[in-house]
């Protein structure tokens, strides 16, 4: 179909117009079905783009039209990955409401550059939490925490040697190693148990769960994402 005709990177229209931020073409491409999935050489899809130009509505509409939240580019970079480099607080609030996959790492590349290849942003991969830490994200930090993030899968915590030095903010990193030093509460585990075994299909399944208003909201992060 001409509204999925691929460039030779193996971009289609719905693509090119993401990282432009033409939300008008976007919400023109939708209706006609087009493949919200489709990815170019390095395997990233409208929906990365959407996230790291910070396109709010373009996200939500990507979402809603079937667009895989946990996609990964041909360097492991997600959507998520992508907005808390770029510290798009807003896109990462939607991207936890679909109930992401929080700990993959990458090296991730930079989307805004003009170079025919790929432009790696870090030398070796690194997790989102960490990121948020490196780019001075104190509010993404604390969303991600907040949304049950495994803070004992990230070893470099309590190395004062892995937190970025320039413009350290030492308030932030004491908060965090507090944060990893406490053990996580009966509750915030059994949320974290539910997200994880519901996926993408949370919202659904816990509107089955025999449990009061309340407890359902704090399954679904409305508590956090309100």
């Amino acid at each position: 179909m001409h509204h999925d005709t691929p460039t030779r990177d193996g971009n289609t229209p719905i693509a090119l117009a993401a990282p432009g931020g033409h939300q008008s073409v976007i919400d023109i491409l939708l209706p006609l079905g087009c493949n919200v999935n489709n990815a170019d050489k390095d395997k990233d899809t409208a929906l990365h783009y959407a996230a790291y130009n910070n396109m709010i509505e373009g996200v939500r509409k990507l979402l809603e039209c079937g667009a895989d939240p946990n996609c990964q580019n041909s360097y492991k970079a997600t959507p998520l990955w992508n907005a808390v480099y770029m510290k798009h607080k807003d896109i990462v609030k939607l991207l936890l409401t679909a109930n992401v996959e929080m700990e993959v790492t990458s090296v991730g590349i930079n989307q805004h550059s003009q170079s025919d290849t790929a432009v790696q942003i870090y030398p070796k991969p690194r997790s989102p939490l960490y990121v948020a830490v490196d780019r001075g994200c104190f509010e993404i930090m604390l969303l991600l925490i907040a949304a049950g993030y495994n803070l004992h899968s990230e070893a470099w915590v309590f190395s004062d040697d892995m937190y970025p030095t320039e413009n350290r903010d030492l308030n932030m990193q004491a908060l965090l190693k507090k944060f990893a030093s406490e053990p996580p509460r009966m509750i915030a585990v059994c949320r974290n148990f539910f997200r994880r075994s519901f996926g993408q299909q949370i919202h659904n399944k816990v509107q089955h769960l025999e449990l009061p208003v309340t407890l359902k909201n704090y399954l679904i992060l409305g508590d956090v994402l309100s």
